[in-house]
C-alpha cells in the first residue's frame, strides 16, 4: 500500500459525466518512497464540494 502523503489526485466532476485526471506520486522528505516493480494499491477517497460530511473510500489496485 502506498502512503498516503505521497500522491494526489484531484479532479471535479460533474455528476453523471467522466473525466480524466492525473496521479501525481511525489517523493516527499521522511516518507520511504517505494520502488514500483509490482502492481500499485491505495485508497480512493471521493468528497463532494457541496456536501462536507459526504466522503466515499474505495480501494483501487493499478495493474501494470
Amino acid at each position: 500500500m502506498i502512503d498516503e502523503s505521497i500522491y494526489q489526485l484531484e479532479q471535479e466532476i460533474l455528476p453523471h459525466k467522466a473525466a480524466n485526471a492525473k496521479l501525481m506520486i511525489q517523493q516527499k522528505e521522511g516518507v520511504d518512497f517505494p520502488e514500483f516493480k509490482n502492481d500499485i494499491e491505495m485508497r480512493l477517497y471521493i468528497s463532494s464540494l457541496k456536501d462536507s460530511s459526504y466522503v466515499e473510500q474505495h480501494l483501487v489496485n493499478i495493474i501494470y
